[in-house]
């Protein structure tokens, strides 16, 4: 989101960077911000907070900058767009066949809620306040971690874990 605050930054850099180390090594790109997410159905584009590609970045015809296989997207809220961000967004995003995690950070509270796309093709609410898994990644994420409350440690290589000062996590192939 362009114009967004300080705070909505760090959350959306901290949870998009807590993904791209999760995921060295593995077929995933992340991207913060500044690509476009192509929307078919409605023939328009959005830019998320972040998103995550498996495989192969691919791009609308003739772009470079808009990208069509997202298989997961994440929005920090605010005041002004979160309604927008739960509602319509949403809608607009679950007509993209790639994408299989949609998940909303509020950027004033510890909540996070995350909806999963099933095999059958329904979308499944998970709310936490302390935590947050992301199937298509296959990776934990601490929401305490997110919202910049203390000190990220990778604790593993070998499986990647990121602890906080409470709880770890662990990234699992």
């Amino acid at each position: 989101m362009t114009g967004g605050t300080p705070n909505h930054n760090q959350i959306a850099l901290n949870f998009g960077g807590a993904i791209n180390f999760a995921t060295i090594g593995k077929a995933y790109r992340v991207n913060v911000n500044d690509l476009r997410l192509w929307i078919p159905s409605k023939r328009v584009y959005t830019y998320p907070d972040v998103m995550v590609v498996a495989g192969k970045l691919e791009f609308l015809e003739g772009r470079k900058d808009t990208i069509t296989n997202a298989v997961m997207v994440a929005e920090v809220l605010s005041k002004s767009t979160a309604n927008y961000d739960r509602g319509d967004k949403f809608k607009l995003f679950r007509t993209i066949p790639t994408l299989r995690e949609y998940i909303l950070i509020d950027q004033y509270e510890m909540h996070v809620e995350q909806f999963s796309k099933t095999d059958d093709n329904k979308w499944v609410l998970s709310e936490c306040l302390r935590c947050l898994w992301a199937k298509c990644t296959i990776v934990w994420i601490l929401s305490r971690s997110m919202m910049s409350e203390g000190d990220i440690e990778i604790t593993n290589f070998g499986r990647w874990e990121i602890a906080s000062t409470h709880t770890k996590s662990a990234f699992a192939d």
